[in-house]
């Protein structure tokens, strides 16, 4: 049952979230002013250089993936979406961290949040749309089982 909304919902959830990948978290207004900083300026540019943030990306995109094929268990299914979407919360928790440990050592510094900070706000968005189909089929599979 791949065809099912709840199905394109986890696939644009994984789609986004592997964004995470190739957008940028923090976009600087200049350069880095020498070479002792730039290793800092990039540590919060994206997430490439950071593991944690790396590891919860990951495995945000496979829960996100594999949660499609596990249609025929949708109690696991619901659970696996859960899993995702406390996994998100997790990652914009690491990245404000990162970033505010960022903006009190080096206060002079101009920038912008970019794409890839908003990107997990979105894929909770598009895993809550996900979980309310899955609601939506246990309850039409509950209600089926109750005519019988």
């Amino acid at each position: 049952m791949i065809q099912r909304i709840q199905s394109i919902w986890l696939l644009l959830a994984a789609l986004v979230m592997a964004g995470m990948f190739y957008f940028d978290v923090y976009h600087f207004a200049a350069a880095a002013p020498d070479d002792a900083t730039q290793g800092v300026y990039n540590s919060v540019k994206n997430i490439n250089n950071n593991y944690l943030a790396i590891v919860l990306s990951g495995i945000s995109v496979v829960l996100s993936l594999v949660a499609i094929f596990m249609f025929k268990n949708r109690k696991r299914q619901i659970g696996m979406v859960w899993i995702n979407i406390l996994l998100c919360i997790g990652l914009l928790f690491w990245l404000f961290v990162g970033l505010n440990n960022f903006w009190n050592k080096y206060p002079g510094v101009e920038g912008s949040l970019w794409i890839g900070m908003f990107l997990p706000f979105i894929t909770v968005f598009l895993l809550l749309f996900a979980l309310r189909g899955l609601r939506k089929d246990e309850k039409l599979i509950k209600s089926l089982d109750r005519l019988r």
